[in-house]
């Protein structure tokens, strides 16, 4: 890999370097969805429960 950057210059470089920065990015991304995912669960079941505890 190392090599290959060398071959390409400093334009190997910069397309790493924004390669990585777009990995981080996507996983940032994701990462926060999957926890407002988690939530929307959790919010939702403890609103069924509500429900289901007032109805009886």
């Amino acid at each position: 890999m190392l090599e290959w950057l060398e071959s390409q210059g400093h334009w190997g470089f910069i397309m790493a370097a924004y390669s990585i920065g777009a990995v981080a990015l996507v996983a940032d991304l994701i990462g926060q969805h999957l926890r407002q995912r988690e939530l929307r669960r959790l919010v939702a079941e403890r609103l069924a429960r509500r429900r289901l505890q007032r109805s009886r």
